[in-house]
């Protein structure tokens, strides 16, 4: 059994139910199946990551800089 994640969701409720694309409980291999087959981009991949990293820093004290 994996365990919860920290955040539910890095998009708002309004998109999620219009089929927006979450990567929070997704691994490596369906991530790269979404990608290819278009249902995300690596740009879109890449701010939900840095959005849920941020996100969790306050609690865990992890990130030092945020790169852009």
């Amino acid at each position: 059994m994996h365990p919860a994640p920290l955040v539910s969701s890095t998009l708002p409720p309004a998109d999620l139910a219009r089929g927006a694309f979450d990567a929070v409980d997704a691994d490596a291999l369906g991530l790269a199946q979404d990608v290819a087959s278009g249902r995300s981009t690596a740009a879109q991949l890449l701010e939900q990551a840095r959005a849920r990293a941020l996100a969790l820093n306050p609690a865990i004290n992890a990130i030092v800089r945020a790169v852009e």
